[in-house]
């Protein structure tokens, strides 16, 4: 169906679910919402409007306007302090892939309701500048770029959804509420991979008998599957037997972020631990870590998922037993940033396939893709090419290293022959060698 329909006099159009009524007056472009998700009904009410949009006297212009107010008007007017209530019955509202979304949706809805409620009781009240200052507000609460992001599009979704009750989505469409990336390009403070001394240290902390940790032994299964797999924790913990195929000495994971199928062979140490695990397993479909994957499901009473985080703290804990500081606080963020975590696993295994000169190509089929991660460590023209560059243009502005500074030097020395006599002399000085070696 095309989304955009053409009258006599403009024209009408859908979007985010909703139909609007637009044409021109004077070079000016105008638009109405039709209050409706219906295109039969949007048809008949932009009808009734061509009358406005062609009328030449500010008499009739007043009388279409007010034609065009009733039909606008919302199906009834609704509360702000019920509107969550019809949101969370549309068929049209948002349904995100976890509780945890779901839940967040709700929070920063309340969030707004209770910042609005003082300016406007219901939803045909909230305007412009309600907006604006709602997003001051996120502002000064030292959030991340893509956390205040996300705030400001969950309440659009919110008001798009409801639109026919008086809602205008269009209020939370305005580019000034949303924050730019570049604003945290002075964030030094990044996801760290680790160094080979770093692995090490995390492996003796996994053997130390004196480390209590709950679970230790699963966890160290789990350290090693990530360390040479490259994958997430979830996939990392929640893998079955049955994905380990012990004939074709392959690991296969189907990852539940991105729903993508992988097929990784296992290194030596890998197979070994596992096959040690593996000797005392009855049950093909079991959980390789069958306590830590119980742990890393647990749920509240609303259904969100709070096991992620305990599994995710126990791996913590493992590195801060190896000497690692995991997180720093950053000027301008109210939570610490994570630097080291199990992730770092993840950016480890593609900064070794870096300096190894791995294709990117063979990277991707390991890692399942991850843009970030691979543009983090792979250079897209090659280092030997930077380089040659960079030296080019050092000798165009005449400001060559040492290394080039005394090769010219002792070529100068060259062209003047055996006449000149010191020329042995600064020759030795220079190389650190005598003429006669």
């Amino acid at each position: 169906m095309n989304k955009t329909t053409r009258l006599s006099k403009g024209a009408i159009y859908l979007q985010d679910g909703n139909y609007y009524y637009r044409y021109q007056v004077e070079g000016l472009r105008k638009t109405v919402a039709l209050g409706t998700r219906n295109k039969e009904e949007a048809l008949k009410k932009a009808r009734l409007l061509i009358p406005t949009a062609t009328a030449t006297t500010l008499d009739e212009v007043a009388a279409h306007v007010k034609t065009a107010r009733g039909l606008a008007a919302p199906e009834k007017r609704l509360r702000l302090s019920k509107a969550w209530e019809e949101y969370s019955v549309s068929p049209d509202r948002a349904c995100p892939a976890t509780v945890s979304e779901q839940l967040a949706y709700e929070s920063t809805w309340g969030e707004f309701v209770a910042f609005a409620s003082p300016k406007a009781a219901y939803l045909d009240q909230l305007t412009p500048r309600i907006a604006e200052d709602f997003a001051d507000l996120l502002r000064k609460q030292n959030l991340a770029v893509d956390t205040h992001n996300r705030k400001i599009k969950r309440i659009r979704k919110v008001l798009t959804v409801l639109a026919g009750f008086g809602a205008n989505p269009a209020l939370f469409r305005a580019k000034t509420l949303l924050r730019k990336a570049r604003e945290e390009n002075n964030l030094a403070v990044r996801r760290l991979n680790f160094t080979p001394e770093q692995e090490r240290a995390i492996m003796a902390a996994l053997d130390d008998d004196s480390f209590r940790l709950l679970n230790k032994s699963e966890i160290k299964v789990i350290y090693y599957i990530g360390l040479y797999t490259g994958q997430r924790l979830k996939d990392c913990t929640l893998m079955r037997w049955n994905r380990v195929h012990w004939n074709l000495g392959r690991i296969e994971i189907i990852q539940y972020k991105t729903g993508k199928q992988v097929s990784i062979p296992m290194a030596e140490p890998l197979e070994r631990i596992l096959r040690e695990r593996h000797r005392d397993c009855a049950d093909e479909a079991a959980f390789v870590c069958p306590n830590v994957a119980l742990r890393y499901q647990r749920v509240d009473a609303r259904g969100k998922n709070i096991g992620a985080a305990l599994v995710d703290l126990d791996c913590i804990r493992v590195l801060r037993r190896a000497g690692i500081t995991t997180n720093q606080e950053v000027p301008g963020r109210k939570r610490r940033v994570t630097i080291y975590g199990f992730h770092s696993l993840r950016h480890t295994l593609v900064s070794r396939c870096a300096e190894k000169g791995i294709p990117e190509s063979t990277v991707v089929s390991i890692i399942g893709d991850d843009a970030d991660i691979i543009a983090a460590y792979y250079t897209h023209v090659g280092d030997e090419a930077q380089r040659d560059a960079i030296r080019a243009v050092g000798k165009l502005v005449g400001i060559g290293g040492e290394r080039e500074r005394l090769e010219e030097a002792l070529r100068y020395l060259d062209s003047l022959g055996t006449a000149a006599p010191e020329a042995d002399r600064l020759r030795e000085i220079l190389t650190g060698r005598r003429a006669s070696q």
